[in-house]
């Protein structure tokens, strides 16, 4: 199998070189984290990453490996997602490559960290998926089979810990719905319920210099959830401070908490990468809090195989080349006849190349058009799930990954923006 190639883009991980441990004790000791050793942070939703978000566990260990310290997975069980679906690169009845829709289990709505854990269904392979992707799908179905915990989060935790582990070795996890009971994280819920506006203030000017990055909060809304006992969430208002709905953190709440008293480096992918330049100053401009060093990682890389390549070239011959079939079609290559013959400079050649381009489409078949930029746009997809991906492809990013996180190479990133 051809390898696909991979591109990793990083951020600041020269900042990580020598990550000291700054965290809070107490709140390490409430979440069951070492208190003796810094701390790696990286985190994301619980559903089976994407080889960008692989990334992001590869390189927080491999610092957490360089300063003797420990990887946290930090659970984003906030959300409402259902985690136990995922698309699943098949072969379409055309031949080419397209999307199908498997669930792992049964779920049930509301939040992730209230709602009870899912009942695993029967494996159900799609008929079109091939051996490696049949393959990787009993090895989720595995992880989910074995995946221990009362509620949604804790088992599609221990699932995301099953399937991480072989690439990344062992981690701790941790919730971002218990970060509000932290003793950082009261001292911001305490602030805000004493000064709702002054919160508000400091979070919309730094959306406002953000250049939209994140939104500004509208009036009496406030940077929280509010969950109610059925585990349907909302935006909370200022109203809900004092209100009987469980008060969980939005995304700029939970890494002001995790930065400011748990992490001694943070990894981000792009998203958090860019609102966390948003954190950053309300938290300083508002409680006066220095976050601990934030990293950027995320890596780009396309399915590899026949399949994947069957697609791309049939969507260049497509929009190029309808008539072709192995090699340049008889129509197509007249016209270039035409063009060589037409001497260089002037406008003839141009024109006979928009000449040429209007032949082509106008003997295209617009609906086989559409599904093989359909076919073409799944062979790029960069967030098919990790397991669907090369081996060798996945060890060439790891591998480029971990020279980027070595301050002793040129690849490393440079250091953070000093706040």
């Amino acid at each position: 199998m051809r390898s696909a190639g991979c591109r990793v883009e990083t951020a600041g991980l020269w900042a990580a070189a020598e990550p000291s441990v700054a965290g809070d004790a107490a709140a390490r000791g409430m979440l069951g984290l070492p208190e003796d050793r810094p701390l790696i942070v990286t985190g994301h939703a619980p559903h089976v990453p994407h080889p960008g978000l692989l990334a992001k566990y590869i390189a927080a260990r491999s610092l957490a490996d360089r300063c003797g310290g420990v990887l946290v997975n930090l659970v984003i069980d906030t959300g409402t997602d259902h985690l136990a679906r995922l698309d699943v690169p098949v072969r379409s009845k055309g031949g080419l490559l397209s999307a199908a829709s498997v669930a792992m289990a049964d779920e049930r709505d509301g939040v992730v960290a209230t709602r009870a854990a899912a009942e695993v269904r029967p494996l159900a392979v799609p008929a079109a998926a091939t051996p490696e992707v049949r393959d990787a799908l009993t090895d989720v179905w595995s992880a989910w089979t074995q995946a221990e915990g009362s509620t949604a989060a804790a088992q599609a935790g221990d699932m995301i810990e099953r399937l991480l582990s072989p690439r990344v070795g062992a981690f701790r996890s941790t919730y971002a719905s218990t970060l509000l009971s932290t003793p950082r994280g009261a001292q911001l819920l305490d602030a805000a319920r004493a000064d709702p506006q002054g919160c508000v203030d400091a979070y919309n000017a730094a959306a406002r210099a953000s250049g939209g990055r994140v939104r500004v909060l509208d009036p009496h809304e406030m940077p929280f959830w509010a969950v109610n006992a059925a585990g349907v969430r909302r935006r909370a208002s200022d109203a809900d401070l004092g209100g009987s709905d469980t008060l969980m953190p939005t995304a700029l709440v939970t890494t002001a908490i995790v930065r400011c008293s748990l992490a001694d480096v943070f990894v981000h992918g792009t998203g958090g990468w860019a609102y966390d330049r948003v954190m950053e100053p309300w938290v300083r401009d508002w409680l006066g809090w220095s976050p601990a060093p934030a990293v950027m990682v995320t890596a780009t890389l396309p399915l590899a195989g026949d399949l994947a390549d069957a697609s791309l070239r049939a969507a260049r011959q497509a929009r190029h080349d309808p008539a072709g079939s192995a090699g340049v079609s008889e129509m197509k290559r007249s016209w270039l006849r035409k063009i060589e013959s037409l001497p260089r400079g002037g406008g003839a050649r141009r024109e006979a190349f928009r000449q040429m381009h209007d032949a082509l489409k106008a003997a295209s078949n617009p609906s086989m058009v559409r599904g093989a930029s359909r076919a073409a746009a799944a062979a790029r997809r960069r967030d098919w799930p990790f397991l669907f991906y090369a081996c060798e492809d996945l060890d060439a990013m790891e591998a480029a990954v971990n020279a980027a996180a070595d301050p002793r190479r040129s690849t490393a990133g440079g250091p953070c923006p000093r706040r």
